[in-house]
């Protein structure tokens, strides 16, 4: 469990890192306007981009082996549904990355040759899969820590955790930047802005994951002390 919680640790704030410098360097592309996927196509440190999708891919997949483990989630069979999630999120995101955005918008596409349009086609399908799996993981991980944990700390992490889930889907599909003052349509801050919702549900299940081992390792080590 600590080998997962690490590397889980370690894998997300690598990929929000590289995320960030990947949006660094001068090119055309606007960040309020343009979805991420055009920054891991044309940015000058794409492969940065691409980077950071990959390693979120595999920081989805260690909380999912997490949530299966009885020391987090003592909520089975329930919990085993996690890790079914999370491949998919882990899945969608690879597609993502093997897959570049080859038309950006319907203009683009119907434009396009038969590779572009498979490949774009690939692509959707890859970013559809990551986001709704990442929606359900996070909402199906709160809900079963607000139910089983007995802690009223754990409770409140997976009350947040829950919210995730709905706040990110609210995020990406309702105009929410008119609300702001900010004119036409803002997809770039619309993605963005729920992609980081469901980077912060993964940041707190580490934390109550971290937690949990810190709590188990102090029983032991009191445990060791009685004994001896």
């Amino acid at each position: 469990m600590r080998v997962l919680t690490v590397l889980g640790w370690v894998l997300s704030f690598i990929a929000l890192t590289a995320m960030v410098i990947g949006h660094l360097g001068e090119h055309g592309l606007n960040w309020r306007l343009d979805q991420i996927s055009s920054y891991a196509a044309r940015a000058p440190y794409d492969h940065l981009v691409t980077a950071a999708m990959l390693a979120s891919a595999a920081a989805v997949a260690c909380v999912g082996c997490l949530a299966a483990q009885e020391e987090i989630i003592d909520a089975r069979p329930w919990s085993h549904l996690a890790p079914l999630m999370a491949g998919a999120a882990a899945a969608g995101l690879v597609m993502l990355a093997f897959y570049e955005e080859s038309a950006a918008g319907l203009a683009a596409l119907q434009n396009a040759d038969l590779r572009a349009v498979r490949q774009q086609s690939f692509h959707d399908a890859g970013l559809q899969t990551f986001f709704y799996g990442s929606v359900l993981l996070v909402a199906l991980l709160g809900a079963l820590i607000v139910l089983c944990d007995r802690a009223l700390g754990g409770k409140i992490l997976g009350a947040l955790i829950l919210m995730s889930g709905p706040g990110a889907l609210f995020l990406m599909t309702n105009p929410w930047t008119r609300m702001l003052g900010l004119a036409g349509a803002q997809t770039g801050l619309q993605q963005r802005a729920a992609l980081f919702c469901l980077w912060l549900a993964l940041v707190l299940f580490l934390s109550l994951a971290t937690w949990r081992a810190a709590r188990r390792e102090a029983a032991k080590a009191q445990s060791f002390r009685l004994d001896s």
